[in-house]
């Protein structure tokens, strides 16, 4: 009897261990929503009074406006993947101040990172983010800026179609032919369990990275 009870204890806590174990082991990366498109807009002028733009077409520069250590990571996780498109991608350093200097020089990628929340647990660590990527084949960094002063919000969609709407405007006034492409995430969560290790941001970058990817592949960089 006594050794049918010792039985079953062990049973009842290896049945309570699994999923501690599963949780302390886990590492995945999820979103609640997502979204995107392409656009093109303005006309393709041939007469002799063209502006050809941007400067460079295989260069992309590539702004990411987030804190430490994720715009770190993410500057180093986008270059190998804009490479993978053929393009020579170079990492914009400056601050928001001195982005403008970049207006026409090559194509643009610009990945904001609206909203980061970090939190650890007894099991496991998660990274939740709310993000929007932003390309212009023309090279356009002003369209952002000006997104970016507009409006305060940490809702990717609600920024993304401002930016989208404040790029299209840029390209039809100012009479240049070019493609804008937007995509959004919003509450994008990594986690990464306690027995795994590492920061649960990395998975996050690397969606993010790949993600990046699907947006110059739709926007047809190839």
């Amino acid at each position: 009897m006594v050794m049918k009870k010792a039985l079953l204890i062990v049973v009842l806590l290896a049945v309570l261990a699994a999923p501690t174990l599963i949780m302390a082991s886990q590492d995945s990366v999820f979103t609640e929503y997502s979204g995107g498109g392409v656009s093109t807009g303005g006309p393709t002028l041939t007469d002799d009074n063209s502006v050809h733009v941007p400067l460079d077409p295989n260069e992309l520069y590539i702004v990411v406006v987030a804190r430490e250590p994720l715009k770190s990571k993410l500057e180093v996780a986008i270059p190998p993947v804009a490479r993978r498109y053929g393009l020579d991608p170079g990492v914009v350093a400056t601050g928001m101040d001195s982005l403008p200097a970049v207006q026409f020089k090559g194509r643009l990628l610009v990945v904001y990172v609206l909203s980061e929340d970090e939190k650890s647990g007894l099991l496991s660590r998660t990274c939740k983010l709310n993000v929007v990527a932003y390309y212009s084949s023309v090279g356009d960094v002003q369209s952002f800026l000006a997104a970016y002063a507009a409006i305060k919000t940490s809702d990717p969609e609600a920024f993304a179609e401002e930016l989208d709407a404040r790029a299209m405007a840029y390209l039809g006034t100012n009479r240049l032919s070019g493609d804008v492409g937007i995509a959004w995430w919003r509450g994008m969560k990594a986690e990464r369990g306690r027995l795994v290790g590492g920061d649960p941001c990395e998975g996050a970058v690397e969606a993010i990275a790949e993600g990046v990817g699907e947006l110059l592949q739709t926007s047809g960089v190839l």
